[in-house]
């Protein structure tokens, strides 16, 4: 006996396969607290669902769900959090630096700057940082160097200090090269000490 559901050409060939699906219809998903669904494409097989939150809030979860073949609906129904009850963890304060800021909620910066004598890596006078929806902490902790300080300082002898005898010259030509010597160590990254 040949199946109803299938079309035959010949005895031994199956034209098409007839499908007999009744339309399955999904129950309502529900609306997280402080959430709406902001997309709906119909209850039905196939169908999806999209939820956002109010404003101040943020999902947590599958924006996302589809109506499936059984009645249900894919995956869970996500959470809106207030924003004001997430924290990121203490941000720490660079090795020779300040920080300026100590809330540590979404939205809240910090800001760090170097301490007298070093100079933050980059150039920049000052970093911030910002607490961000997911509890991290956006860019990156900075560092902080110690800067090159020369104070050279000459004693001319004399009543005329606009010429210098050859002993004094030769003593100042000697300093300005030691300060160059030392300017170079430290641009290398081997100076460690002030020349005063």
């Amino acid at each position: 006996m040949k199946n109803p559901l299938l079309f035959y050409t010949s005895d031994l060939h199956i034209l098409c396969f007839l499908c007999c699906i009744a339309a399955v219809q999904c129950a309502n998903p529900g609306t997280p607290a402080h959430g709406l669904i902001s997309r709906v494409d119909g209850t039905t097989f196939s169908h999806s669902i999209v939820y956002s939150c109010m404003e101040g809030f943020f999902l947590t979860g599958s924006p996302t769900r589809q109506c499936l073949a059984n009645g249900t609906w894919s995956g869970t129904a996500p959470n809106c959090t207030s924003e004001y009850l997430i924290t990121c963890s203490d941000p720490g304060i660079p090795a020779n630096g300040l920080r300026f800021g100590d809330d540590i909620t979404v939205g809240q910066n910090v800001t760090f700057m170097c301490q007298p004598g070093f100079v933050m890596i980059g150039g920049e006078n000052a970093i911030s940082r910002t607490c961000t929806n997911n509890g991290t902490w956006s860019g990156t902790m900075p560092a902080c160097k110690g800067k090159i300080v020369l104070f050279c300082s000459f004693l001319l002898i004399g009543s005329d200090t606009t010429t210098l005898s050859h002993q004094h010259s030769s003593k100042l030509d000697d300093l300005i090269r030691l300060a160059i010597n030392v300017t170079q160590d430290f641009r290398s990254g081997n100076g460690s000490a002030y020349l005063i």
